[in-house]
């Protein structure tokens, strides 16, 4: 092989993480909020934009719904209006929110907050799905 050669990474190895919220923030919020905050934070065409575009993009909503959500996270200082555009407050995102990657060290993460939420919910030991093999 030679060693001048550079690797390129691929789409698939760019993205094999996540950024989600810490799982003592997840209450703060409501579904719509976080899913669309998570969203926000993973695809970046999604940042940056207003209601309309965003309900353009991902038509499942409403708009009304986008704003709602959107409000909720300026109420809560996750995303900041610029020039009529909602961005994330990149400050607020590295307080608020983890990135899960691919790695079994992050595997081995995503198992611990697995088991504490499955504890949390009481579901029945045969029931548990969310491990990830290490």
């Amino acid at each position: 092989m030679n060693t001048n050669e550079t690797h390129k990474i691929s789409d698939e190895e760019e993205n094999e993480g996540i950024f989600t919220l810490k799982l003592d923030k997840i209450s703060e919020l409501s579904w719509e909020a976080e899913g669309l905050l998570v969203r926000m934070a993973n695809v970046p065409k999604c940042d940056f934009r207003t209601a309309e575009e965003l309900q353009k993009m991902f038509p499942a909503d409403s708009v009304e719904t986008y704003q709602n959500a959107l409000n909720e996270l300026a109420d809560k200082k996750l995303v900041i209006l610029i020039e009529g555009k909602y961005a994330i407050n990149k400050t607020k995102m590295f307080q608020s929110m983890i990135y899960l990657g691919s790695k079994s060290k992050d595997k081995e993460e995503i198992n611990e907050i697995s088991e504490r939420l499955e504890d949390l919910l009481d579901i029945p030991e045969e029931r548990r799905s969310l491990k990830q093999e290490v």
